[in-house]
Parts: C-alpha cells; structure tokens; sequence
C-alpha cells in the first residue's frame, strides 16, 4: 500500500498549486512516488544493494 496524503507538520499559507507542489502531491509528484514504489516492488534485491553500498 502506498500512502500518500499531507505530513504531519506545519504547511505555509499561500496557493494550494505550489502547497502541493512543495509537498509532493502534484501530478509529477504522486507519479513519482508511485514510480519509485513499483521499483522498490520490483526489484527488491536492488533495493537492499543500494541500502548497503
């Protein structure tokens, strides 16, 4: 399960565009993080190399 959704934190006021742009949860963000999660998915012997180098 991947979730995505605000942090736990403090957000400044201003455009909701740029706030969720800064955050990640644009388009190319929420792209992004799905594109690393099916990576991570399928290939998890990359994963645990890269941790380790």
């Amino acid at each position: 399960m991947l979730n995505l959704g605000l942090p736990d934190a403090w957000l400044e006021h201003g455009d909701p565009a740029q706030i969720t742009t800064d955050i990640g949860l644009d388009a190319a963000g929420i792209a992004a993080s799905v594109r690393k999660r099916f990576a991570a998915l399928l290939h998890p012997a990359g994963r645990q190399r890269a941790a380790n180098e």
